[in-house]
Parts: C-alpha cells; sequence; structure tokens
C-alpha cells in the first residue's frame, strides 16, 4: 500500500470478458474503490503496458485479480509476472479458477484449432490456406505472436494462487 491507498491491477487472459464486465458491474460502488485504490494495471480499462508492469518492484500490486484461462505463452508470461508483482493473486472466474469454457478447446489439438478457424469454417475466404505462426517475416520486418499452447490450463496450474473467486461471471456481491 501507498499512504493507505491499495494497489489493485486486473488481467484478462483466455476467457469471454464476462468477468470484465462483472468488475464493472459493481455499478457506482467503483467510485468507493477508487477512493481507497490506485488501479496501476488493468489493460482492458487504461492505458498502461507490460513495461509498466515489469519495471514495478516485486510485491508492489497489493492485489491482482487474474480472469481466464492460459492458452498461449504471452498468457503464461504475464501469470508468472503478475504473481511476482503481487502480494495476493487470485483467480478471478470459472475461466482462472478452472479453464472453464476455453477449457473444452483441451479435446482438440492446437492445429486442429487453428485448421478449423483459418482453413475449414465456411466463411473463411484463405485459398493460400495461411495459419498464424509465431514468428513471420515480411518486407517490413519481424512479426511475433504469442505461441499457442495445445492445451488451456487453470490459472493455478502455472503459478501460486492466493483466493479462488469462481462463476462465469463471479457474481458482483462477490468482487
Amino acid at each position: 500500500m501507498d499512504g493507505g491507498r491499495l494497489r489493485l491491477a486486473f488481467y484478462w487472459a483466455a476467457s469471454c470478458g464476462g468477468c470484465e464486465i462483472a468488475v464493472l458491474d459493481i455499478n457506482e460502488k467503483i467510485l468507493e474503490v477508487v477512493q481507497t485504490a490506485d488501479i496501476v494495471f488493468w489493460p482492458a480499462a487504461i492505458d498502461v503496458k507490460y513495461g509498466d508492469v515489469e519495471k514495478m518492484p516485486d510485491k508492489y500490486i497489493d492485489v491482482c485479480f487474474f480472469n481466464g484461462g492460459i492458452r498461449n505463452s504471452e498468457q503464461d508470461r504475464m501469470a508468472r509476472l503478475l504473481r511476482e508483482k503481487s502480494k495476493i493473486l487470485i483467480a478471478y472466474g470459472s475461466c482462472a479458477c478452472f479453464g472453464g469454457i476455453p477449457g473444452l478447446a483441451n479435446l482438440y489439438s492446437g492445429r486442429e484449432i487453428l485448421e478449423k478457424i483459418y482453413i475449414k469454417t465456411p466463411s473463411t475466404v484463405n485459398p493460400e490456406n495461411i495459419i498464424p505462426k509465431p514468428v513471420v517475416h515480411v518486407r517490413e520486418g519481424e512479426l511475433e505472436l504469442p505461441v499457442l499452447y495445445d492445451e488451456v490450463k487453470a490459472l493455478n496450474q502455472n503459478v501460486e494462487v492466493d483466493y479462488y473467486i469462481p462463476g462465469c461471471p463471479p457474481a458482483v456481491e462477490r468482487t
């Protein structure tokens, strides 16, 4: 805490976005939150960069609400970074707690999912059958995408979690 104010962080990994809405569903009570806390990281709502978190001292964040499962290398990296920078890490929502609906993708390999999305769906026009790759070289340089993992994992399968708030999305009363 800085001068008695909590430092909060929110992160959205493999999920639908409902947990982000659940946070906003506290309505005017969010004004009470901002009177006692600073939101130091929330990519869905404020302009912050991953580099901002990297520069924070360890345990700088008092409480981090992490929603979504871990599906790719970027989400994995952020889970580990936010664990390092947070005193308390909360698995927020069923996807972070258990894998949730995105966990159903574990029935298929990452390759099968990409083929379905980019080649086999009736609405997709992709005559060259191009599937995104982690690194692509183009005339202007190199483009990098996160590596898609073959399975979705719950947050606690990657890092230590302090508390769990399940629900799809969590009830407003729990937020």
